[in-house]
């Protein structure tokens, strides 16, 4: 039975809210977290350039459709993604992995996405986008299956085309849940809070979540 996660309320106002996205799925759980796969590419992933790298797009308008398309002929992995505000959907299809395990993933506007180990790190054409984040410490904790606190960074641009970082503490804590177990972040930072939930298997998989205003899931039952 598919457990959902709904928005929960953080402190403050989201930090995102422009991105109309959900992503139709069927992502292997095999082994696999949200945003992983066998595909290999060049990039790190504190390297934000990744993800250009493969979506070289961005805001200006220019909509991939004959990339996506050559995607879904191939038959990559996909996942939902739902806007929580908007209710919109579409799918989303991985393009690559880089060397360090961060993959990249493309919806039919030609937005991307870009996850470390189920957590997204980046986004791109999504009119406030995320160039990269730092959740070292959060990946840390859901490795080991504890609670705790931990710090995360945003780094984004400004109005005048300038990288700003944001700083959040968080704490990290778990719960049990009918299929699984709920994780849930709570940060704050110095203006604005937030809160994501991760929904894992008894195994740790990730298989849903709730991410500065979306929701990923896999479709596999």
């Amino acid at each position: 039975m598919r457990v959902s996660l709904f928005p929960a309320r953080g402190r403050g106002r989201p930090v995102f809210r422009g991105l109309a996205l959900v992503l139709s799925s069927a992502l292997a759980l095999a082994g696999c977290g949200i945003g992983e796969g066998a595909d290999t590419g060049p990039g790190t992933a504190r390297d934000p350039s990744f993800l250009d790298a493969f979506l070289p797009w961005g805001p200006d308008g220019a909509v991939p459709t004959a990339r996506y398309a050559a995607l879904e002929t191939a038959g990559v992995p996909v996942m939902q993604v739902s806007d929580l505000q908007s209710g919109a959907r579409y799918p989303l299809r991985r393009v690559a992995r880089s060397a360090d395990g961060v993959t990249a993933w493309l919806a039919p506007d030609g937005s991307g996405f870009s996850f470390r180990n189920g957590i997204l790190v980046a986004t791109r054409g999504t009119g406030d986008d995320l160039m990269s984040a730092d959740v070292s410490g959060l990946a840390d904790l859901l490795a080991r299956g504890q609670s705790g606190r931990a710090e995360r960074f945003h780094s984004r641009l400004d109005g005048q085309n300038q990288v700003v970082l944001t700083s959040y503490v968080c704490d990290v804590s778990r719960s049990p849940a009918e299929g699984g177990i709920i994780v849930s972040e709570d940060c704050a930072g110095a203006e604005e809070g937030l809160v994501n939930t991760f929904l894992l298997t008894p195994s740790g998989d990730m298989f849903q979540s709730n991410q500065l205003g979306f929701q990923f899931e896999s479709m596999n039952p």
